[in-house]
């Protein structure tokens, strides 16, 4: 018997690893080698403003396809959908860790957390910190309890609103009625309790 394949078994394994988990640096590194300081043809406040301060998504989306300084001065995340299944978090029908990376999140489109199988009621609260804004049109959200500040960051531009099963706190722990909710959806068209 040859007692060395066990070891080229283990050897390969290792490597196969470190090169795994190079992968996720290297993507990174990768991202990071081709950034260069950029020489604009305005005063760098004036650039800097603008990259903290994007007015739309789309804008966002397109100062970071014409330079990489945008995101990194201001890392953004757009999400036209995002949805909570079986307890975990998805964007286009694939699982993502929103607590993961270091970077802010621009939600566009919709919210959709139906998910009466949850046993956390409070899925929203990791998220909230790092939303830079939530512009979405659509929300739909199940079985979940809410602070009205945290209500009132999703609820500011949505238009067709679905709360099932949903309760509202202020900071002193009592229930918010239903009219100072329906007050702060500015723009809602549809409301569903």
């Amino acid at each position: 018997m040859d007692s060395s394949h066990p070891k080229r078994i283990t050897s390969s394994n290792r490597k196969r690893k470190a090169q795994g988990s190079m992968m996720v640096t290297c993507k990174r590194a990768k991202f990071m080698e081709t950034y260069h300081r950029q020489n604009f043809s305005m005063p760098d406040s004036i650039i800097f403003y603008i990259a903290k301060n994007p007015k739309t998504a789309e804008l966002y989306l397109k100062m970071v396809k014409t330079c990489k300084y945008f995101f990194v001065k201001n890392p953004i995340l757009v999400i036209n959908r995002l949805e909570h299944f079986h307890g975990k978090w998805r964007v286009k029908e694939k699982p993502l860790d929103l607590t993961k990376y270091n970077c802010k999140y621009w939600i566009t489109d919709e919210i959709n957390a139906f998910d009466g199988d949850c046993v956390i009621r409070n899925i929203f609260s990791p998220i909230i910190p790092k939303l830079y804004q939530c512009d979405v049109k659509r929300l739909f959200v199940s079985d979940q309890i809410f602070s009205f500040n945290d209500l009132s960051l999703l609820i500011l531009s949505a238009e067709d609103i679905d709360l099932y099963n949903v309760i509202v706190k202020n900071a002193d722990s009592s229930d918010v009625p239903v009219d100072d909710i329906v007050a702060i959806a500015d723009y809602a068209k549809s409301f569903e309790l």
